[in-house]
């Protein structure tokens, strides 16, 4: 499976064939034929597009908590 056209390929080509990696890609396109999700399941992999591995100084994990911005008005 090619998803990337850089380093990062390379770099994750063999956990992509885990088997917890499979089993996740499965629980995703399921979820994602039965649900609204973001991003788009083909932008999940957006920002290892357009950034080579190699120019990557830091890197940020974090979660947008769902609120109900409704009652912010």
């Amino acid at each position: 499976m090619i998803i990337f056209s850089n380093d990062w390929q390379n770099l994750l080509s063999e956990e992509f064939n885990k088997e917890y990696y499979q089993t996740l890609r499965q629980f995703l396109i399921t979820e994602y034929r039965i649900k609204t999700i973001y991003p788009n399941m083909h932008d999940i992999f957006n920002a290892l597009h357009y950034t080579a591995y190699q120019d990557i100084k830091v890197v940020i994990l974090g979660q947008v908590l769902r609120t109900n911005y409704s009652r912010l008005s």
